[in-house]
């Protein structure tokens, strides 16, 4: 029964999401059930059906299953931002979250274009791009 004190809920009948509201039972949007996206919950993520969404600047956002198993989104403002899935050590380097024990991802390619390139990384230390592998500059 749909009444004053269940407004906002919703449930799953036949598949399909409804909500209760003030004109009673009425089918779901992925709006209603992902409600606002604004500075104060910036990286949350939902599961809406089958889809994942997270929260960003832009409004709600499609995003990978990743995303939502960390709890979090990985984006621009959060890189350098860490968390543990599945037992590892992850990272956020702006756009993905990688291993935070792999160099390469997490501090891009070593390369002809990033030879000689000082890097601070995640854990405080400075890395030199040799042209082949990151090292620990000294």
């Amino acid at each position: 029964m749909c009444q004053a004190s269940n407004r906002g809920e919703f449930k799953v009948y036949n598949g399909s999401n409804y909500m209760c509201d003030s004109t009673g039972w009425r089918t779901a949007t992925d709006k209603d059930f992902l409600g606002k996206c604004d500075n104060s919950n910036l990286g949350a993520t939902k599961k809406y059906i089958s889809k994942y969404y997270g929260c960003s600047e832009n409004g709600w956002v499609v995003t990978t299953a990743l995303n939502w198993s960390i709890g979090t989104m990985c984006m621009e403002n959060f890189e350098g931002k860490t968390a543990t899935y599945a037992g590892a050590s992850m990272v956020c380097n702006g756009s993905n979250w990688v291993l935070s024990g792999d160099l390469t991802q997490a501090l891009g390619a070593c390369d002809e274009i990033n030879y000689r390139k000082l890097v601070n990384g995640l854990d405080g230390q400075r890395y030199f791009c040799n042209g082949t592998s990151w090292a620990i500059s000294k």
